[in-house]
C-alpha cells in the first residue's frame, strides 16, 4: 500500500535524527499520545500544530503544501490581518480582529497555540499603551506558562521553541531593557541567538529569525557602546544576502558601517560608498519611516503553499466539467456541496474526491515524495544552482536526486522530468521545441482527470494536447512545481518568437493567483516569478503600459514580503517601460540605479549585467561610475 504519511514520517525522522524525545518535542503543545498518532499517520494534524512542531525542530514547513480546511484558513487569515494592523498601528482594528479571533478560540477545544498568539498581541498592544513594564513582564510570564509551566530564562538553551515562544522571550528582553535591566536583556537576546545557531538548521527558518533578533540585539549593544560584539550584524547581513531577502537589511548595514568596523580592512571599509548607496535605496523602496516598537518585535509567520479544500475541489470539478452528482460514488451530492461550502471532509472523503480527479489525496502534500528531509533541501538547492547559471552544480544535485528519489511516484517523476529537461536545454543539449514537449509531458502527469464516462481518463491524460492543457489552466489550483513548469513553457515560447502565446499562458497563471488569495499569499515566489517573466515579455514586444502594470504588481508584493530576488528584475523592467512611455531618461535613471545596486548586492549576475548594458544604451555612461550619485 502507498505510504501517504509524509508529514508524520518527516517529523519522526527529524526528531530522531536530533535525539529529541516525543515528550520534549510536544511539551505544552499537545499530549504525547497525539504526537504518536501524527507520527504513525493515524491522524491529520492541524496546520498551526505542524508549524509549531517544525519550528521546534528548527526546520521550515514550506517544503510542503497544505490543503487548508476553511476553519484553519480563517485562523491563518485572521492572524495575518491582526499582525498587519498591529504593525500599521491601527489599534482599534487590531482589537476588533482580535475579538473575532477569540470567538474562534471559543468555538474550539482548548488550544494553547491560539491562546499564546492572543497573549503576544495583547502584550504588544499593552506596550503601545504605556502599561508599566512590571505588568507587561507579568503578562509575558503568563503567556510562556501556557507551554512551559516553569519557564526559566537561564535554561533557554535546553528548551525547544516555536514562534510565539520566541516572540514572548523577545518581548521579555525588550521589557527588561525598558526597566533599566540592560545587561539582563542583552544576555537573553544573546542566548536566543545562540539557541537559533544551535537548533535552527534550515536556511529558510534561519533567515526568518536570526536577522530580526540580531537587529534588536545590535541596537542595544550600540546604546551600551559594546561595539566589539557587533559581529552578529555581519552574520545577519550574510544570511539575508544568501536568501535574497531585504527586510532589516538597511538597518543592519547602517550599524555595521557606523559602529562595527573597528578599523579593520574588509569588504565594508573598501566599499563604503556602495553600501551607503544600498542603504539609501532600501530606505527609499521600503519607506524611510521610523519603525514602531511592534514592528521591531514581531516575527513573520512561515508560509506554506496551499489552497482551501472546498475551493480546491470545486475548481477541479469545474475544470473537468463534472457535477456533484458525478461524484456520488464517493459521497452523496449534499456532502460534496457542504465540503465545497467549507465543511471539513473526513480524510477518506478528501483522499477519494481528490484522487478521482487525478490529484494528490493528502492534505500535507510534498513537492517531491521522500521521507528524507535532506532531499527536500536538495530540491531547493537545484533551483539555486540553476538561478545562478551553475549548471555543473545543478547537474550534480540532480544526479543525487535521481538516484535517491522513488521515481515511479507521480510528483517525483514530474520534478525529475522537468529538471532534467530544463538543465539539458540550458546547456544547449536539446532544442526549445523539445523542451516544451517534455514540459507538457511533465504537466500531463498531474493534470486534472476524471474516471467517469466521457471525461478525461488516465489513458486519455497522456494524449492531452497543449491547447487542452491550457484550457484547463484557468482556475487550475496549481502546485508550486506546476507554476514553475508553466513559466518554463512560457519562456521557451518567448525564445521561439511566440510572444503572444507566452503572454497568454502567463497571464492566466497570474490571474489564477490573484483570484485565489490563498494561492497568492502561500506561493508568493511563484506569483513573483510569473510577474517578472510576463512583464519582461510584454515590454519586449512594446506593450509598455501592460508591462508597467505587471511589474508594479510584482514590486508591491516583493516589498511587502521583503523578497529581493525578483525585485531587481522587476525594477529594471519598470525603468525600461518608463523611458519608453514617457520618453524621458530621467524618469528611469533612479530606478535602474536601484535595481543595479540590489542586483550587485544580492549577487544576481545576469540582472546585474543586463542593467549595465541597458543603462549604457540609454545614457551612454558606465553605471559602475554613477551608482553612488543615486540621490542626485
Amino acid at each position: 500500500m502507498e505510504d501517504k504519511n509524509y508529514i508524520g514520517n518527516l517529523i519522526k525522522g527529524l526528531r530522531e535524527s536530533k535525539g529529541i524525545s516525543q515528550s520534549k518535542l510536544c511539551r505544552g503543545l499537545c499530549d504525547r499520545a497525539v504526537l504518536v498518532r501524527i507520527e504513525s499517520g493515524r491522524c491529520t494534524p492541524q496546520k498551526l500544530l505542524v508549524d509549531a512542531l517544525f519550528q521546534r525542530l528548527g526546520f521550515s514547513i514550506n517544503k510542503f503544501g497544505i490543503s487548508y480546511t476553511m476553519a484553519e484558513y480563517k485562523v491563518v487569515f485572521l492572524r495575518r490581518n491582526i499582525l498587519e494592523s498591529l504593525l500599521l498601528e491601527e489599534y482599534d482594528k487590531t482589537l476588533d480582529l482580535l475579538g473575532q479571533y477569540e470567538k474562534v478560540i471559543g468555538n474550539t477545544s482548548k488550544n494553547v497555540l491560539l491562546e499564546q498568539f492572543c497573549c503576544v498581541v495583547k502584550i504588544v498592544y499593552a506596550i503601545t499603551q504605556d502599561v508599566s513594564s512590571e505588568d507587561v513582564i507579568d503578562l509575558i510570564h503568563k503567556g510562556l506558562r501556557k507551554t512551559f509551566t516553569q519557564f526559566k530564562v537561564d535554561d533557554m538553551l535546553d528548551y525547544l521553541l516555536h514562534d510565539e515562544e520566541i516572540m514572548l522571550i523577545i518581548l521579555l528582553a525588550e521589557s527588561l531593557y525598558a526597566q533599566g535591566k540592560r545587561s539582563e536583556s542583552i544576555n537573553i537576546l544573546f542566548n536566543l541567538i545562540e539557541y537559533i545557531e544551535k537548533n535552527v538548521l534550515d536556511d529558510e527558518e534561519l533567515v526568518r529569525l536570526y536577522p530580526k533578533i540580531a537587529l534588536l540585539l545590535a541596537e542595544k549593544l550600540v546604546d551600551e557602546n559594546r561595539f566589539a560584539e557587533l559581529y552578529i550584524c555581519d552574520r545577519a547581513i550574510n544570511i539575508l544576502i544568501k536568501e535574497s531577502r531585504i527586510t532589516y537589511l538597511a538597518e543592519l548595514l547602517n550599524i555595521q558601517l557606523n559602529y562595527a568596523l573597528n578599523g579593520e580592512d574588509n569588504d565594508y571599509t573598501r566599499n563604503k560608498k556602495f553600501y551607503y548607496s544600498v542603504i539609501q535605496v532600501l530606505e527609499e523602496l521600503i519607506g524611510n519611516i521610523e519603525k514602531s516598537g511592534a514592528e521591531k518585535i514581531l516575527i513573520p509567520a512561515p508560509i506554506s503553499h496551499g489552497h482551501v479544500i472546498g475551493s480546491q475541489i470545486r475548481a477541479l470539478r469545474k475544470i473537468l466539467g463534472i457535477t456533484q452528482e458525478d461524484l456520488s460514488d464517493i459521497c452523496d451530492p449534499l456532502t460534496v456541496s457542504r465540503i465545497e461550502g467549507g465543511r471539513k471532509p473526513t480524510d477518506r472523503h478528501y483522499e477519494e474526491l481528490m484522487t478521482s480527479m487525478g490529484r494528490e489525496g493528502i492534505r500535507y502534500y510534498p513537492f517531491i515524495k521522500s521521507n528524507d528531509y535532506e532531499l527536500h533541501v536538495l530540491r531547493r538547492d537545484f533551483g539555486r544552482h540553476m538561478e545562478s547559471y551553475d549548471f555543473e552544480g545543478a547537474g550534480k544535485v540532480l544526479l543525487l536526486l535521481e538516484r535517491k528519489l522513488n521515481q515511479p511516484e507521480a510528483i517525483n517523476k514530474q520534478f525529475i522530468l522537468r529538471s532534467r529537461s530544463l538543465l539539458e536545454a540550458c546547456k544547449g543539449e536539446i532544442t526549445q521545441e523539445a523542451l516544451i514537449e517534455r514540459l507538457l509531458e511533465a504537466l500531463r502527469i498531474t493534470a486534472p482527470i476524471n474516471e467517469t464516462p466521457h471525461r478525461i481518463s488516465k489513458e486519455r491524460r497522456s494524449q492531452l494536447t497543449e491547447e487542452e492543457l491550457i484550457n484547463c489552466l484557468e482556475g487550475w489550483p496549481l502546485t508550486q512545481t506546476e507554476t514553475v513548469i508553466w513559466n518554463n513553457i512560457g519562456n521557451a515560447k518567448g525564445k521561439l518568437g511566440e510572444s503572444q502565446e507566452k503572454i497568454r499562458i502567463l497571464s492566466i497563471v497570474k490571474e489564477n493567483y490573484e483570484k485565489d488569495t490563498v494561492g497568492l499569499y502561500n506561493n508568493l515566489k511563484g506569483y513573483l516569478l510569473t510577474c517578472y517573466n510576463l512583464a519582461n515579455e510584454q515590454g519586449r514586444i512594446g506593450d509598455y503600459m501592460e508591462s508597467l502594470k505587471t511589474s508594479e504588481d510584482g514590486i508591491r508584493y516583493c516589498l511587502s514580503a521583503g523578497e529581493g530576488f525578483s525585485l531587481t528584475g522587476l525594477l529594471a523592467v519598470k525603468a525600461e517601460c518608463l523611458v519608453n512611455i514617457r520618453e524621458s531618461k530621467k524618469d528611469c535613471k533612479k530606478i535602474l540605479l536601484q535595481s543595479f545596486l540590489l542586483a550587485k548586492l544580492l549577487k544576481k549576475k545576469d540582472i546585474h549585467e543586463w542593467i549595465k548594458i541597458l543603462y549604457y544604451e540609454i545614457f551612454e555612461q558606465d553605471i559602475e561610475n554613477e551608482y553612488y550619485f543615486i540621490s542626485c
